[in-house]
């Protein structure tokens, strides 16, 4: 680029200049109105331009790191921002879309770990492909979610980073949930998560973190779902905006996704007539990928900043 052009591409916004504030002080109230809009945006865009180019040429000479790595700028509480590889937990890893958020989570440049309990052939599958390491934990097991947790703790590989996937559903009919079906699904929707977020906040030791679960519409929609299982998910919904609340002080952002119909996973065991309901009812009329679930879930995981106790809706509209 040439040099005079280089000088007028780093000339600073009119605003920038004494004698326009000046100017802009002494014009009508109506005048200003009109005036200072567009001269802002032309500042804006020169400062994006600037930006861009900075970028460029900071990437030409090698120097962007933390975009060679993947890993997102972090700010402690009243530190500076600095750059470090995210340790990521992802309690059912080799589900229908837990697999999805590995590999997503491992491509943006985490440290990954996941959970998984029959799937031992997809797991391995998505060791290999990804680098992460699986752990066969029963999720069902308070102990089980305790004992792994401290088995990283000891290796020094604590995640500031938990996604909890992990889901049982049910489609029984209320007169067929049984008291051993129903303290099923509540061990792993309900209790797991609260044992998850309890041993992961006691290991952060002061670091800043963050966590996704994630939901399925039956718990906050008022569509025909069983009720042992629509429980679960809204018991879900109830705990992010607690925990939010408790964790927000120690910087650690907590958030659910509320995922709609996917093509798989127990969305497979919908009734056709009800899928197809969903189809037509939701503004894009098709269910969802699960790679489509997962962007949503590592780009709440590794950019947010100021975003918790919400409910991001993936849904197709519905």
């Amino acid at each position: 680029m040439p040099r005079a052009q280089r000088r007028a591409w780093r000339r600073p916004g009119p605003l920038a200049f004494p004698a326009w504030r000046r100017v802009a002080r002494a014009l009508p109230r109506p005048l200003l109105g009109h005036l200072l809009p567009p001269l802002l945006h032309r500042s804006e865009d020169l400062a994006r331009a600037r930006g861009s180019d900075v970028a460029v040429r900071a990437g030409a000479r090698g120097r962007s790191s933390a975009c060679r790595s993947g890993a997102p700028e972090r700010r402690p509480p009243g530190g500076a921002i600095v750059t470090e590889t995210r340790r990521a937990l992802v309690l059912g890893g080799s589900g229908y879309v837990g697999r999805e958020v590995v590999c997503s989570l491992a491509a943006a440049g985490a440290r990954v770990v996941f959970t998984y309990r029959r799937g031992a052939a997809v797991a391995e599958a998505l060791s290999a492909e990804t680098g992460a390491r699986g752990y066969s934990t029963d999720l069902a097991s308070p102990s089980a979610i305790r004992a792994l947790f401290a088995e990283l703790h000891a290796e020094g590989t604590s995640p500031d980073l938990l996604v909890h996937c992990a889901v049982v559903s049910g489609t029984d009919a209320l007169a067929d949930v049984t008291d051993a079906r129903f303290d099923e699904l509540h061990a792993v929707n309900v209790r797991s998560v609260f044992v998850a977020v309890q041993s992961f906040a006691a290991y952060l030791s002061g670091r800043p973190g963050d966590v996704v679960l994630t939901a399925a519409l039956d718990g906050i929609a008022k569509i025909p779902a069983s009720v042992h299982f629509a429980a679960t998910q809204s018991a879900r919904l109830g705990m992010t905006q607690a925990l939010a609340k408790e964790l927000g002080p120690r910087d650690v952002r907590l958030n659910l996704v509320l995922l709609g119909a996917l093509g798989g996973g127990i969305s497979a065991g919908l009734d056709p007539a009800r899928l197809a309901d969903y189809k037509r009812y939701s503004a894009l009329q098709r269910t969802g990928a699960p790679a489509e679930a997962a962007r949503a879930i590592t780009r709440l995981a590794l950019h947010n900043r100021w975003m918790t106790g919400s409910v991001l809706p993936i849904t197709g509209g519905l």
